[in-house]
């Protein structure tokens, strides 16, 4: 995998993680071992060994962004004339 790639998968799964944890952190941040969790995740994505952004990214962001390839397309297009 190239380098530069790796790094924006990284950054696009980090992104999502961050937007859905700052929305669910609300419900669940009072669960007991929640922090230790988070920080394990989080660990686990990052880290070279395990990959886990790759991972993530290909089971569930890519799929996710080939279904609404043509929504994003266009939303991106409206927003470029607009500009």
């Amino acid at each position: 995998v190239d380098p530069l790639s790796s790094w924006l998968t990284y950054w696009i799964v980090i992104g999502a993680f961050t937007a859905v944890e700052s929305v669910t952190d609300l419900f669940i941040s009072w669960l007991p071992l929640y922090s230790l969790a988070k920080m394990l995740m989080i660990m686990w994505l990052i880290l070279p060994q395990t990959q886990g952004h790759l991972y993530v990214y290909v089971r569930f962001l890519q799929p996710l962004i080939a279904r609404h390839e043509k929504e994003i397309d266009a939303y991106l297009a409206k927003v470029k004339t607009q500009i």
